[in-house]
């Protein structure tokens, strides 16, 4: 049976277009400790979690918010957004539906079953991901996801905002999507989206790279030294961190240095790649003169994928 959802009102703006309310979609998860409680504290605001109760319950602070914007608003939007250049965290919504029918629009995209029947997180509230996420469903999910928006915006990595056009039907009412299934192949295809966001916001977690900067800047600065992994063949996220913390401690050319250079190209030679090379790299600037030595390098704990990883149904 499909389920669906309703436009109950029959606001029209000055062009006689069906009214559109304006909202925010916020990751709790990038600031934990301070979405949820200004929600909470703000007596004036109208929002609501996206997430199902139980699991709502479970990530408290760290879950999904939806809040209506208005002209009552303005300091409320004003300082979330500033959160999401520090943290990609803001999704901007236009859509005729009402506060709670969006809410159980939104959720009805949340997860999918691959085909080993595990639960995945679908991270299209991700301002990061919001594309990419849409480009590996079906065209009919997307469809039915546009439906009733007529717009999304987000900044993501860029410093301006960018625009997602909706389909903004005139209809009233709009059918749920039902159970979403994921072939082995968009299964994979989803779960490798986000690998540089997630080694750069590890990066953050350990104290490698400062947070104090906006998310655009630390991006910016991160993603050459990535490539700079990958171009000598690097692809395991133990060796990507391990390289990259390097860069930050020693470095963005490190692997330049003429001993260190020696060494990568020796391990490259002989083993055809150079996994593992920060233990020998470890030994190289243990080896140097003590007033050539840099501060020690703190080599952050590798942690599971933090994309599309599989939840407990």
């Amino acid at each position: 049976m499909t389920d669906f959802i309703d436009v109950h009102h029959g606001y029209r703006d000055e062009a006689n277009q069906r009214w559109a309310f304006d909202y925010l979609l916020l990751d709790g998860a990038q600031h934990p400790d301070l979405i949820e409680p200004y929600l909470q504290t703000g007596d004036e605001l109208c929002w609501c979690p996206v997430l199902e109760t139980g699991l709502a319950e479970q990530l408290g602070g760290a879950g999904l918010f939806l809040l209506a914007l208005d002209d009552d608003t303005p300091s409320a939007q004003a300082l979330l957004e500033l959160l999401d250049e520090m943290a990609p965290c803001a999704v901007r919504l236009k859509s005729p539906l009402e506060i709670e029918a969006l809410a159980t629009h939104l959720r009805a995209y949340l997860f999918a079953e691959n085909e080993q029947g595990e639960r995945v997180m679908m991270r299209y509230f991700d301002p990061r991901l919001l594309v990419p996420v849409l480009s590996v469903w079906e065209r009919k999910w997307v469809d039915l996801f546009l439906q009733p928006l007529a717009q999304m915006q987000f900044r993501g990595h860029q410093a301006e905002w960018q625009t997602l056009r909706g389909f903004n039907s005139q209809e009233t009412r709009f059918a749920l999507p039902g159970p979403l299934v994921l072939d082995a192949e968009r299964a994979a295809r989803l779960a490798a989206l986000g690998e540089a966001d997630a080694l750069l916001d590890e990066l953050v977690d350990t104290g490698v790279v400062a947070s104090s900067e906006t998310y655009l800047a630390r991006y910016q600065d991160f993603l050459p030294r990535l490539q700079r992994a990958r171009s000598w063949g690097l692809s395991r996220r133990e060796d990507l961190l391990h390289f990259c913390t390097y860069s930050y401690q020693h470095g963005a050319a490190f692997d330049e240095q003429a001993d260190i250079a020696a060494l990568l190209q020796q391990l490259q030679r002989s083993q055809g790649h150079i996994a593992g090379f920060h233990l020998l790299v470890a030994e190289v600037l243990r080896q140097r003169p003590m007033q050539q030595q840099t501060p020690p390098t703190v080599l952050p704990t590798v942690a599971p994928e933090l994309s599309a990883r599989p939840l407990a149904g």
